[in-house]
C-alpha cells in the first residue's frame, strides 16, 4: 500500500510539473487561445483537436458534463471514452501526458 502511495505522489508531481510547463503555451489556430493540455487531452484520446475550443481551459475540460460534448458534437463512443478519462486523470490513475516524460 506504502508503494502505491509513493508511486501517485510521484504521478501527481509529473503531472504538475508538465501542467506548469504546458500552462504558458496556447495554440491561436482560431482567435482565442486554446489551452495546450486540453489539444494534448484529445490527441492522447484520438479525438478531434478542433473541439478543444469549446471545452475551454484545463479545469473546465475536467469538469464537463456529457450534456455538454453532446452540444459539441461528440459521438457516443467518444463522449463515453472522454468522460472514463478524465475521471482516471482526476484520479491520478491516467496520464495524459506520459509522452512529454518520454521525451516525445
Amino acid at each position: 500500500r506504502h508503494a502505491v502511495a509513493a508511486c501517485s505522489e510521484t504521478m501527481f508531481r509529473r503531472i504538475a510539473t508538465t501542467l506548469a510547463q504546458s500552462s504558458t503555451r496556447t495554440f491561436a489556430s482560431d482567435a482565442a487561445a486554446v489551452d495546450a493540455r486540453v489539444v494534448t487531452f484529445l490527441e492522447t484520446l484520438k479525438i478531434d483537436t478542433k473541439h478543444a475550443k469549446a471545452l475551454g481551459d484545463w479545469e473546465s475540460c475536467l469538469r464537463v458534463r456529457t450534456e455538454e460534448l453532446k452540444k459539441i458534437g461528440l459521438s457516443v463512443k467518444q463522449r463515453k471514452n472522454f468522460l472514463r478519462f478524465t475521471e482516471r486523470t482526476r484520479k491520478l490513475l491516467f496520464d495524459p501526458f506520459a509522452e512529454a516524460y518520454e521525451g516525445k
